[in-house]
């Protein structure tokens, strides 16, 4: 008997939890699980090529803060419309549980709640209040970390027999270092033999670009031959952007949109920045060191996201003096090796996270 679930959660596949979302659907669609997806975000292009694919409806809802009887009029229509299995929520914050909480009461709906964020840029407040609401509507609660899981569900939460550690997987063989890709971005983006310091993220205040920026200039003074490289998008661009011309430093960083071969350019850069004010997971940080990067990232970062020896970690209270300092030590030392067949020891490998999903579905 097939299984329909409904996800609730932003699809873009240019962000964290998106990609995982369609990382997720594409390996588990078939005849016995079928998705759709609900959420209040518009879907770009490429989300909606990825959804044909796998035959799902995405339902732009209206966003219950600005449009709440709109909200509840398209949910009571969906909910005649259509009924689910399950519905799992892709959250930051639990005010999420908002839009799967109609569908909950209307037709009695499992809800599988997961966390994919450690902390939030704003509306800490309605977190909060919303929280103990999940222990009273949710099935089960999945966290891609223990701090995810603490933020989402706190102690108690994760330490009950509802809760699931998830982590979020990556297919290996997608992001190994490639010597000729390496190559071939230096050339396209003309930087030849120079120091390439990179940084994939959304340009939002939890990504902490300023403190990049900061970081760096530093560098620069030191290493003249330094770029830094931005791969992004964001609300926060311009302004990040108007920080590096104030400070000189236009001609040495490179702004680049999301890129689809994002691999690539791990394999261009030669260390990999990442001061995240808040993280759940930071898988950017575990594809970096299966590229074999270095890794210099704020303790926000879940310790989960250490799979190399390679990887090295400050507070954001720290002077810029200490990131520097190790900046130039790794970048003595430079890349190093590492295998798909460790990778598939660490718990992150995309099938098995898969199949793990797969199961919980089926026991609900």
């Amino acid at each position: 008997m097939k299984k329909n679930v409904l996800i609730i959660g932003n699809c873009n596949i240019y962000g964290g939890v998106g990609h995982m979302i369609k990382e997720y659907c594409e390996r588990l669609y078939s005849d016995k699980i079928h998705f759709d997806i609900l959420y209040y975000g518009d879907c770009e292009r490429e989300t909606e090529k990825y959804l044909r694919k796998i035959n799902a409806t995405y339902f732009h809802v209206p966003k219950y803060t600005k449009h709440p009887l709109q909200f509840l009029k398209y949910i009571k229509k969906l909910c005649k419309s259509k009924k689910y299995d399950l519905i799992h929520c892709h959250a930051s914050t639990a005010m999420l549980l908002v839009y799967a909480l109609p569908i909950k009461i209307i037709n009695n709906t499992p809800i599988i709640y997961q966390s994919h964020d450690s902390g939030a840029d704003k509306s800490a407040i309605l977190h909060c209040f919303f929280r103990p609401f999940i222990k009273v509507f949710c099935t089960k609660y999945i966290s891609v970390s223990w701090e995810a899981g603490i933020w989402m569900f706190n102690k108690s939460g994760i330490n009950s027999e509802k809760h699931i550690l998830l982590q979020n997987g990556i297919d290996s063989s997608a992001y190994l270092f490639n010597p000729k890709t390496r190559n071939n971005i230096r050339i396209q983006l003309n930087i030849g033999d120079k120091f390439i310091i990179g940084n994939v993220g959304r340009f939002e205040k939890q990504k902490n670009h300023k403190l990049i920026i900061d970081i760096f200039e530093k560098i620069h003074r030191l290493e003249s031959q330094a770029v830094l490289l931005l791969i992004g998008q964001g609300s926060l661009k311009k302004k990040v952007q108007t920080l590096v011309k104030e400070k000189n430093l236009e001609d040495v960083v490179i702004f680049c949109d999301y890129k689809k071969n994002i691999s690539d350019y791990y394999s261009a850069m030669d260390l990999f920045l990442f001061p995240s004010i808040h993280e759940g997971m930071g898988l950017v940080v575990v594809e970096a060191q299966l590229s074999g990067l270095p890794v210099v990232a704020s303790y926000s970062v879940p310790k989960e996201a250490k799979v190399s020896e390679s990887f090295y970690q400050f507070n954001l209270s720290d002077s810029l003096d200490l990131w520097v300092d190790k900046i130039m030590e790794l970048k003595q030392i430079g890349r190093y090796t590492y295998s798909k067949e460790l990778f598939e020891k660490s718990g992150y490998e995309i099938n098995q996270s898969a199949e793990k999903l797969r199961k919980i579905y089926e026991s609900i």
